[in-house]
């Protein structure tokens, strides 16, 4: 009971304190703008290459374990050159008979 009530506590007085604030009137320069949007973009992207490179981890470990099985396999002797049979020549056909 005691903890609740110093969480309630807690939580008015930073209300309260927030609703008093005057606003600071600074001005932020567009260097500094930048800085902030690259930094967050940065961020974003190494949150996003680490959730893909571990979405994307069992179906990686997948396929090195589907190479390797068929590395592994033995290799089957090649065939005998079969000799091929020449190609019966083809009739010309006049399309303009037609």
């Amino acid at each position: 009971m005691r903890s609740q009530l110093h969480k309630i506590t807690a939580a008015a007085a930073i209300l309260s304190l927030a609703a008093v604030a005057t606003p600071a009137l600074a001005y932020i320069g567009p260097g500094s703008g930048i800085s902030v949007i690259g930094s967050l973009l940065g961020l974003l992207a190494t949150v996003l290459i680490a959730v893909g490179a571990i979405a994307l981890f069992p179906f990686r470990r997948m396929l090195k374990k589907k190479n390797e099985e068929q590395a592994a396999a033995p290799v089957a002797e090649p065939a005998q050159a079969q000799e091929t049979q020449p190609v019966a020549a083809v009739e010309e056909v006049d399309v303009e008979a037609r």
